[in-house]
């Protein structure tokens, strides 16, 4: 190795005008790249139109998972509304059918205790209870018949009942007056 002392003033002079790094030539960087890819260390470089269809591709996969996931969680939503309103139809039509079950037993037992109640002497008490029984029966079996309009036992029972409306209307005396304004 030489020495700063070494050297001549004009030998010095052309030493300090070189520069103190310098790039490689774009040929030497094609020669190196081109060694190592015939090595196998580097891959073959891909152009830049496939790696713009790679983004659009990436987009696009990305929006339809995006997409798929909002499907799957409003399908799964509406399966378990669907599920939760079967449930709650369910208890309600059951809770209606215990509901008639005690109204129909507090009906039966209230006649029985009209009949076996003690009357008013002009008999009126025991008159205005059965007709009160039989609007409430007739309520109810209207109402059976628009669940079931082929039973033939409701059908039935509003036969007789209309038969005994018509029958009242016929006999009945006017007992009251009714004074209209």
């Amino acid at each position: 190795m030489l020495h700063d002392d070494e050297l001549t003033p004009e030998e010095r002079a052309a030493f300090d005008m070189l520069p103190l790094q310098r790039e490689p030539s774009s040929l030497l960087e094609e020669r190196t790249v081109l060694a190592l890819r015939s090595e196998g260390r580097l891959r073959a470089r891909q152009s830049r139109a496939w790696m713009g269809t790679r983004w659009v591709i990436a987009a696009a996969a990305a929006v339809m998972v995006y997409l798929g996931g909002i499907a799957t969680g409003q399908w799964l939503s509406a399966r378990e509304t669907a599920t939760a309103l079967a449930s709650i139809e369910r208890n309600n039509a059951m809770q209606a059918a215990m509901l008639v079950q005690r109204t129909g037993s507090a009906y039966a037992q209230a006649i029985a205790a009209l009949a076996h109640a003690p009357d008013s002497p002009d008999g009126r008490y025991l008159l205005q209870g059965r007709e009160v029984a039989l609007t409430a029966l007739y309520a109810a079996a209207n109402e059976v018949v628009r669940m079931a309009p082929d039973d033939p036992v409701v059908v039935r029972i509003l036969q007789v009942l209309d038969h005994e409306r018509d029958h009242a209307d016929t006999t009945k005396t006017a007992t009251h007056r009714v004074i209209w304004f």
